[in-house]
């Protein structure tokens, strides 16, 4: 699990590249007397895409941090009712 959560998120930093590759590749042509119009298209759809996917697999990797911390707390909490229980007994 954990595995995977680590190759999510390089696949993550994979996707941030490609997002600033894309917007140089912008800004390059964007700074041409004469622009190609279907290349400012691709790279704008791809540009769109990979800020998309960041923006879910992060989305995702936050929830389940969220709940990893949730959980923890709630242990945590237990584990002190529990040695309070135990200490008065």
């Amino acid at each position: 699990m954990a595995n995977e959560r680590l190759r999510v998120l390089e696949d993550v930093e994979k996707e941030i590249a490609s997002v600033l590759q894309c917007a140089g590749n912008i800004v390059l042509e964007l700074s041409k007397d004469k622009t190609n119009a279907s290349f400012l298209d691709r790279q704008l759809i791809q540009f769109q895409t990979s800020v998309n996917r960041v923006e879910s697999e992060l989305t995702s990797q936050i929830r389940y941090l969220t709940q990893v911390k949730r959980t923890t707390v709630v242990l945590v909490c237990e584990r002190q009712q529990f040695q309070q229980q135990s200490c008065s007994a």
